[in-house]
């Protein structure tokens, strides 16, 4: 039977025939590294059509580290690594060059004109909007933010972003922190570029962040910033508007939810739990030698993403950082001291009752008395002062006289014989006197009274020798939890003492350090 073709089921033969292609087949190519544009015009900018027909995007881009340094300002980013990445398409290829002759021309007072584009760039304006973006430019340049499109402000930041080479970096980040600051307002998806951008630009510079200018939007930016340590840098200088940003990030403890914390009291606590806790601060990340078990991270990411980019290179950063809403340590440690802090004023404004504070080591705490003995010095009580009208009833001062005394008992007796009946006299002053013995006070129970028992006297004497792992095997054996033998052992002291003397840290029982003689003593 012969061969037969459905050519009802060739769809080939119903398409166009292929053209040959004119280059060489995808990936044999390799893409030559070009350096970044220069103000002058390059050869790619010449003729960018001519470019096209010659490459082909490779299948691995070159890649090479263009330069890596550690951060001097902000000790929670440990080092950070630029990587030059070959380009395989050269889209604004305009762009540089026609920003850098732009920056030689200054703008004049003129009416605003409208203008809107997704990407913004200088070969969309026309005479009068080019006029008018000179003008808002030498505007904003000066600190003074005119009333205009979001389409103007990208041109503006993108133009920053792409002119390192005319714009230093350290005026290039003044820059974008303050036009972000002046229309986050008006212009609320500024934000979402931004926060990413900015961090970009000072990392790809290796300059600071500018935290003064963004302070008043600090905690907005922490909200939504994948990389939070790039904005938390401490040292000397730093504002309460970072500490702020650091107790947000950890600690679990918020004091302005405290019950105390309120009406008059509310300026008290926000300003001295803040300094007390940029002092431990400064010390863990600057002095302190028992550093917290931080967690580190590592993350690599292109720079600048959905942002115009003009070079014939991209960029790659690679950061590495200490993680704060990651690190355990931090977190417990800061909530202590916040504690510890809030306990320190209710006992200047005489409260009575305390926070329970777990796990803060001696030396943050002898730092923070030292903070508070200065800013909070005990006030010597003095007595008030004495009305006058009260001398009006003192009794006169004659001295001590025996005489005078026995007249006074003798005028006494006879006003009580006058005022007692008659009936009631004989018993009253015939009757035997019948003298009831003083009673002795009773002694204030101590802690030998009640002791306790074996088991437990051998279970404290393991903690307070610091031997955790064997008070946990006695207690095992004693067919007793741990936990339970230490509230036990807190019972019998919160009878006899009045107070507990084991603090539950974790699943660890501590001795008090301020019982440790009635314990020694009971032992």
């Amino acid at each position: 039977m012969p061969n037969e073709k459905d050519d009802f089921w060739d769809i080939s033969s119903l398409l166009p025939p292929k053209k040959k292609p004119s280059v060489k087949p995808y990936g044999e190519v390799e893409l030559p590294f070009v350096e970044p544009v220069t103000p002058q015009a390059t050869k790619e900018e010449e003729a960018p059509e001519q470019l096209s027909m010659k490459l082909s995007r490779p299948i691995h881009p070159a890649t090479e580290e263009k330069t890596s340094y550690e951060p001097k300002d902000n000790p929670l980013i440990t080092r950070v690594s630029v990587y030059r990445k070959s380009a395989h398409m050269h889209i604004f290829h305009g762009f540089r060059a026609e920003g850098a002759a732009l920056l030689k021309e200054r703008g004049t007072p003129c009416p605003y004109v409208p203008y809107f584009s997704f990407v913004p760039q200088y070969n969309q304006l026309n005479q009068m909007q080019r006029a008018f973006y000179l003008y808002f430019r030498d505007e904003a340049n000066a600190g003074n933010y005119l009333d205009v499109g979001q389409s103007y402000v990208l041109l503006y930041i993108f133009e920053i972003i792409n002119l390192p080479e005319h714009i230093p970096p350290k005026i290039g980040v003044l820059r974008l922190a303050k036009v972000w600051a002046a229309y986050r307002d008006k212009m609320p998806a500024i934000d979402k570029y931004m926060i990413a951008w900015l961090a970009d630009y000072a990392l790809l510079h290796g300059v600071s962040c500018p935290r003064a200018i963004l302070m008043p939007f600090l905690g907005d930016i922490l909200q939504r910033a994948p990389l939070k340590e790039f904005y938390l840098g401490i040292g000397e200088e730093e504002k309460d508007g970072v500490t702020d940003a650091l107790l947000l990030l950890t600690s679990n403890y918020k004091y302005q939810n405290s019950r105390y914390a309120t009406g008059e009291h509310e300026a008290l606590f926000h300003t001295h739990i803040r300094q007390a806790a940029a002092a431990v601060l400064r010390h863990v990340f600057l002095d302190g030698a028992q550093k917290p078990r931080y967690q580190t991270v590592k993350k690599k990411y292109e720079a600048f993403a959905g942002a115009l980019w003009a070079g014939a290179s991209r960029f790659e950063l690679s950061v590495t950082y200490y993680s704060l809403t990651g690190t355990d340590d931090l977190r417990i440690l800061m909530t202590a001291v916040v504690k510890y802090a809030e306990n320190k004023l209710r006992a200047h404004l005489s409260v009575k009752s305390r926070l329970a504070v777990s796990c803060l080591p001696d030396v943050y705490r002898a730092l923070l008395d030292t903070y508070f003995d200065a800013a909070l010095p005990s006030p010597t009580k003095q007595a008030p002062p004495r009305p006058t009208y009260e001398a009006l009833y003192d009794a006169p001062s004659e001295g001590v006289s025996r005489t005078e005394a026995a007249k006074i008992e003798e005028k006494s007796w006879e006003n009580t014989w006058r005022l007692i009946p008659e009936e009631e006299k004989d018993e009253i002053f015939c009757a035997p006197s019948t003298e009831v013995a003083p009673t002795e006070p009773q002694a204030k129970p101590t802690v030998a009274d009640n002791a306790l028992t074996e088991e437990e006297r051998t279970f404290l004497g393991f903690l307070l020798r610091g031997e955790e792992s064997e008070a946990r095997a006695f207690a095992k054996s004693c067919g007793v939890t741990y936990l339970l033998l230490g509230e036990r052992i807190n019972e019998y002291f919160a009878d006899t003492l009045g107070d507990v003397v084991l603090e539950l840290c974790g699943d660890a029982y501590l001795p008090i350090e301020d019982y440790f003689e009635e314990i020694r003593a009971l032992l």
